[in-house]
Protein backbone atom coordinates (compact mmCIF):
# COMPACT_ATOMS: atom_id res chain seq x y z
CA UNK A 1 0.00 0.00 0.00
CA UNK A 2 2.26 3.10 0.21
CA UNK A 3 1.12 6.45 1.32
CA UNK A 4 0.54 8.01 4.70
CA UNK A 5 2.46 6.69 7.69
CA UNK A 6 0.61 3.93 9.53
CA UNK A 7 -1.24 2.77 6.41
CA UNK A 8 1.41 0.34 5.14
CA UNK A 9 1.12 -3.42 5.55
CA UNK A 10 -1.62 -5.90 6.25
CA UNK A 11 -4.50 -4.83 8.45
CA UNK A 12 -5.98 -7.21 11.01
CA UNK A 13 -9.10 -6.97 13.13
CA UNK A 14 -6.90 -6.26 16.14
CA UNK A 15 -5.19 -3.22 14.57
CA UNK A 16 -7.74 -1.93 12.04
CA UNK A 17 -8.29 1.36 13.90
CA UNK A 18 -5.01 2.65 12.43
CA UNK A 19 -6.48 2.73 8.92
CA UNK A 20 -9.27 5.08 7.87
CA UNK A 21 -11.34 4.92 4.68
CA UNK A 22 -12.68 5.32 2.23
CA UNK A 23 -12.19 1.73 1.09
CA UNK A 24 -12.81 0.33 -2.38
CA UNK A 25 -13.62 -3.15 -3.67
CA UNK A 26 -13.39 -4.17 -7.33
CA UNK A 27 -16.53 -6.20 -7.99
CA UNK A 28 -19.11 -6.99 -10.61
CA UNK A 29 -21.85 -6.78 -8.01
CA UNK A 30 -24.08 -3.77 -7.63
CA UNK A 31 -23.58 -2.67 -4.03
CA UNK A 32 -25.30 -0.05 -1.93
CA UNK A 33 -24.09 1.64 1.24
CA UNK A 34 -24.47 -0.84 4.09
CA UNK A 35 -24.20 -3.99 1.94
CA UNK A 36 -21.79 -6.56 3.39
CA UNK A 37 -18.97 -8.22 1.49
CA UNK A 38 -18.51 -11.82 2.62
CA UNK A 39 -16.11 -14.61 1.62
CA UNK A 40 -17.40 -17.75 -0.08
CA UNK A 41 -18.32 -16.20 -3.43
CA UNK A 42 -16.96 -17.22 -6.82
CA UNK A 43 -13.86 -15.31 -7.96
CA UNK A 44 -14.18 -12.63 -10.65
CA UNK A 45 -10.76 -13.65 -11.97
CA UNK A 46 -10.61 -17.48 -11.78
CA UNK A 47 -13.60 -19.44 -13.08
CA UNK A 48 -14.83 -21.95 -10.53
CA UNK A 49 -12.61 -20.74 -7.68
CA UNK A 50 -14.39 -19.91 -4.43
CA UNK A 51 -12.70 -17.11 -2.51
CA UNK A 52 -12.04 -17.51 1.22
CA UNK A 53 -11.31 -13.82 1.74
CA UNK A 54 -12.58 -10.39 0.72
CA UNK A 55 -10.09 -8.04 -0.94
CA UNK A 56 -10.44 -4.31 -0.46
CA UNK A 57 -8.09 -1.38 -0.77
CA UNK A 58 -7.76 2.26 0.13
CA UNK A 59 -6.38 2.99 -3.36
CA UNK A 60 -8.92 3.46 -6.13
CA UNK A 61 -6.49 2.32 -8.85
CA UNK A 62 -6.04 -1.12 -7.28
CA UNK A 63 -9.78 -1.73 -6.91
CA UNK A 64 -10.44 -1.78 -10.66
Amino acid sequence: MGGAEGRDGAVTLQDCARVSGPFFHGTRAVLRAGDELVPGRVSNFHAGRVMNHVYFTSLLDTAA
